[in-house]
């Protein structure tokens, strides 16, 4: 694949991996608004632990895959071009 195509490539993933990170981090904010709601139980205060705990889970597991996404495009467009340099 040519350079420019792997150019084009770094802004999509940049994007995909911003919307990727939304529905995680709007999970967590959720179940850290309902731990401290009023009345408080402590069903409610331990599930919502319980979620914004897994929510920060795949918040940082989706900036970490993203961010290797990012790279690699980055990494395969400084190099595309060079004739005999072999992309992994």
């Amino acid at each position: 694949m040519p350079a420019s195509h792997w150019q084009e490539r770094i802004s999509e993933r940049q994007w995909i991996m911003a919307f990727s990170m939304v529905i995680p981090a709007a999970s967590a904010a959720a179940a850290l608004a309902s731990m401290f709601a009023h009345p408080r139980s402590p069903v409610r205060v331990v599930g919502a632990s319980l979620v914004a705990v897994l929510a920060l889970v795949a918040f940082f597991t989706s900036w970490s895959l993203g961010i290797d996404a990012v790279n690699s495009a980055k990494y395969r467009a400084e190099y595309a071009g060079i004739p005999g340099r072999r992309l992994y």
